[in-house]
């Protein structure tokens, strides 16, 4: 049984209002990597974040996180490793392509695959379009997005450390993401940046 949430989910907002600018992009990031913190936490992978799972409550405006059907599933390696049936990952719940990153895709989510979800929400608040819409470089496997919208270097950074498809080079904690999120540069540093 889930819980009835009122609200908006930020796909329906998008279809509503339009693209999210940077500072309501950043405002979701803010809140949403505090409940993948939690998430974490409980050792849990959602699995599938995406902008139609993830709703903004009417009674105090926060967002919530819906649809927790791919959590708790369990996957039988025999049916993966089946030769004899070339699709075997059709009958699991394993996310959403163009929001799931390539581990969850070959059944093998970890945290890190709830943030690359979650960037992928993002550059849809942005554009408007899947991610899967936007192109991958043939080299890198990286979503093809900069060209597609203006934000600052900052979030630039971040949502392509979040969006990288190889594991070791992503973001492995919500605690990560917020603190890159929120950096300030020390006055030395703009010293150092403005003079070379």
């Amino acid at each position: 049984v889930q819980e009835y949430v009122k609200g908006m989910t930020l796909k329906q907002e998008v279809k509503r209002f339009g693209c999210f600018d940077e500072f309501q992009v950043r405002a979701v990031l803010d809140e949403v990597l505090v409940l993948l913190k939690y998430f974490q936490s409980q050792t849990v992978i959602h699995r599938d974040i995406k902008p139609a799972n993830i709703i903004r409550r009417s009674l105090d405006n926060r967002l919530v996180a819906i649809d927790f059907g791919a959590v708790k599933d369990e996957v039988s390696h025999t049916a993966i490793l089946d030769p004899d049936d070339p699709t075997p990952n059709t009958s699991f719940a394993i996310g959403t392509p163009g929001f799931a990153p390539p581990e969850q895709m070959a059944m093998h989510p970890v945290y890190a695959s709830d943030i690359y979800a979650l960037a992928a929400t993002c550059l849809y608040l942005l554009t408007g379009k899947s991610p899967r819409r936007l192109g991958y470089d043939p080299l890198t496997g990286s979503i093809c997005w900069r060209d597609r919208v203006e934000v600052s270097d900052n979030l630039a950074y971040v949502l392509d450390k979040m969006l990288q498809p190889v594991l070791a080079h992503r973001y492995q904690s919500a605690d990560e993401v917020l603190a890159d999120l929120h950096y300030q540069p020390t006055a030395e540093e703009v010293v150092q940046a403005t003079s070379s």
